[in-house]
């Protein structure tokens, strides 16, 4: 090895069966602003959609 850290993958994001968003490997200060934005855009699609919305989501 040459001294330097090596990078290690990470990850963000829903995976099917489980009920929230996961993440692995990455710090905080980088997944936060992603998880606003993602709570924020569900709402706000939520409220615009209405009773379409869960159909929509789940395609």
């Amino acid at each position: 090895m040459n001294g330097k850290e090596q990078p290690t993958p990470g990850f963000y994001g829903k995976l099917p069966g489980l009920g929230d968003f996961v993440s692995r490997r990455l710090p905080v200060d980088f997944t936060q602003p992603w998880d606003l934005w993602l709570r924020e855009s569900l709402a706000s699609s939520q409220a615009q959609m209405g009773d379409d919305w869960l159909s929509a989501y789940l395609t």
